[in-house]
């Protein structure tokens, strides 16, 4: 089975975060990280508009300007992960 995670901050609970992408046309989600099998995830890259994630209050990435501009140059936001994969039989 494939999992999604979804970036949040020095988490081991997947939740969906605000936006990964805001323009004129409002707050979006539009970047993901999939895990299956027996990956495991260990943390992920904190967004730069702080902690809110979805569950929170619409919005609350409001004081984040709009991307790109001079501090963000591209129209999506950096998401990461720190995952720990499992050992085939055989590896050292």
């Amino acid at each position: 089975p494939v999992r999604c995670l979804l970036p949040v901050g020095p988490c081991c609970e997947p939740q969906e975060p605000i936006c990964t992408m805001k323009d004129h046309r409002g707050e979006r989600c539009l970047d993901y990280i999939w895990l299956s099998g027996a990956a495991r995830l260990v943390r992920t890259l904190m967004l730069p508009y702080g902690e809110a994630h979805a569950g929170g209050e619409a919005g609350a990435a409001a004081g984040f300007s709009r991307i790109p501009n001079c501090q963000w140059p591209s129209d999506h936001l950096a998401i990461g992960a720190e995952v720990l994969l499992p050992m085939r039989h055989g590896d050292e």
